[in-house]
């Protein structure tokens, strides 16, 4: 929904860790409202993102089932930070997947999310 529109990311997969460098579209229209002369990537995306990266590399549709811990910990300024790496750990149950991901650049951390999703 979002990949290759909004960002973009290869993801790999090893030992149930999902890697990606995800670059923002700066010029993206999202931005232009959120916020006019300081780009933000708004939350609800960075979710999105973790669960298309999951849908990709698990091969599966997945819906939010919980956000049991969110933590938006410094705003992404796509200017100022084109891209950062995800991180996302995951344990596979039999009717979805149990989530911790983070988004860091550097010594950076962006968010952090611990929940699940459910197999559609």
């Amino acid at each position: 929904m979002l990949r290759n529109k909004f960002y973009d990311a290869v993801p790999v997969m090893k030992d149930g860790e999902i890697t990606a460098t995800v670059t923002f579209q700066k010029d993206h229209p999202v931005f232009a409202g959120h916020f006019p002369g300081n780009p933000v990537v708004p939350g609800v995306c960075m979710i999105q993102i973790v669960r298309e990266l999951l849908e990709d590399s698990l091969n599966m549709q997945l819906q939010l089932r919980t956000g049991d811990n969110i933590k938006f910990l410094n705003v992404i300024n796509p200017i100022d930070t084109p891209a950062v790496v995800a991180s996302i750990h995951t344990v596979v149950t039999d009717d979805g997947v149990e989530v911790q991901a983070t988004f860091s650049q550097a010594t950076v951390s962006y968010f952090k999310f611990k929940g699940s999703f459910v197999k559609l």
